[in-house]
């Protein structure tokens, strides 16, 4: 992802809306964890920082989770919210998404898959295969894979601005860029905020899994002119289990190939 603009589309596809307590009888007392090391600010540059969250950043090269996701205001006509398994991974050639969305009972209402510019979206439904790219003119866009790498902290494309010095706000850091501000917490070193392209994503509930950095499972993505607010909820979580094969829907058997633009056609009631 990195700064490029990823908008909130006015319209989404109809199919396609994107602490255990141990008890006894005796009373044991635990030693409670210690505290969060302070992040090394003093005498750091935005650069270094930056390059810091890039290296961060790969050492998580793929990602499975179950999650819900809500946008608010919904579009006209359409659900605005929808609930699924979704698949991130970070490859040379730019991320992957691939995403399941789900109805009641676990049934499939629609499987995404998204590699750079390239849309492969199966509706089991109408045992169709649509195919297409974000460049199109027209049609419809991928507004949830969009949502998702939008969402998903990439540091890779950003730059600092002109300015040579971090910002201090309260308890927080600001790392200036060319495009908007990352927002650090100044205690343990977690993005809290990331302003880029006329949006806010924040950061909240991080995931601590053994050997990888802390992934965040509650994040809102919201336009700066408050037109509309999105809230993505993460559950089981799984960093780096290898994911090279999951994104391809060659497994489908679709009795239709249709272009993309005919998705939203097909899906209005």
């Amino acid at each position: 992802m990195g700064n490029k603009q990823h908008h909130i589309q006015p319209y989404i596809f109809s199919l396609l809306l994107l602490a255990f307590l141990v008890s006894s009888c005796a009373v044991v007392e635990r030693p409670h964890p210690p505290e969060e090391a302070a992040f090394p600010w003093e005498g750091k540059t935005p650069a270094q920082v930056l390059e810091h969250l890039r290296k961060d950043n790969e050492k998580i090269t793929d990602l499975t989770a179950a999650f819900s996701l809500s946008v608010d205001p919904p579009p006209e006509g359409q659900p605005s919210h929808i609930k699924g398994v979704m698949f991130y991974a970070r490859r040379p050639e730019g991320p992957c998404v691939r995403i399941k969305g789900l109805g009641l009972f676990g049934l499939v209402l629609f499987d995404l898959v998204q590699k750079g510019d390239e849309i492969q979206i199966y509706v089991p439904s109408k045992h169709t295969l649509f195919l297409g790219r974000i460049s199109q003119g027209k049609g419809p866009k991928n507004v949830w894979g969009d949502l998702f790498k939008t969402m998903f902290s990439d540091f890779s494309e950003a730059s600092v601005s002109g300015k040579t010095a971090l910002a201090f706000n309260g308890d927080m850091v600001i790392v200036p860029l060319e495009e908007g501000e990352i927002r650090i917490e100044r205690k343990n070193g977690l993005v809290r905020q990331w302003h880029h392209c006329e949006k806010i994503v924040m950061y909240d509930r991080y995931d601590q899994k053994p050997g990888v950095p802390r992934v965040p499972t509650h994040i809102t993505l919201s336009n700066k002119d408050g037109s509309r607010h999105a809230v993505c909820r993460l559950s089981q979580i799984n960093v780096n289990s290898n994911l090279a094969d999951i994104f391809d829907l060659s497994g489908y058997k679709p009795k239709n190939v249709r272009d993309l633009n005919k998705l939203e056609m097909m899906s209005r009631p």
